[in-house]
């Protein structure tokens, strides 16, 4: 028999490898030993449980999010991104954690654009008043 881990030589009788001090995986039934994995199994079964329980988020939802970062470009960004943050959060869903994403990567591009468009407009806004005289 070799080491799985350093392929050093080992007798059937050896519990951990002389060379690098790998303990081998030792089969319940050869042992005869008795596995207890029930607390695991109820462990990994409430976890399923949470998950499949749990709603998505509804499409109006979102559609709302988006529209609302859209239409109040400053305001609506940085709520988006807070709520995007708090989305991209979530360990057992993955479609919120996808959406987070996304009304991350809009919201910081519309925040982005907001406060470009806003400097803009100021600029053309003074230099309209310099060489007009107009507000």
């Amino acid at each position: 028999m070799y080491c799985p881990n350093c392929h050093a030589p080992m007798s059937e009788t050896d519990t951990r490898c002389k060379n690098c001090g790998y303990m081998p995986v030792i089969d319940a039934e050869v042992v005869n030993e008795e596995v207890h994995d029930e607390p695991i199994r109820k462990t990994i079964n409430k976890g399923m449980e949470t998950m499949e329980n749990q709603e998505g988020l509804k499409t109006i939802f979102k559609v709302l999010l988006i529209l609302m970062v859209i239409i109040f470009p400053i305001f609506g960004s940085l709520v988006g991104i807070f709520i995007a943050t708090h989305f991209m959060n979530d360990p057992y869903s993955y479609e919120k954690r996808a959406f987070g994403r996304t009304l991350l990567t809009v919201s910081i591009i519309v925040l982005i654009l907001g406060i470009l468009f806003c400097c803009i407009s100021k600029a053309f806004g003074f230099l309209s008043y310099l060489l007009f005289g107009i507000f």
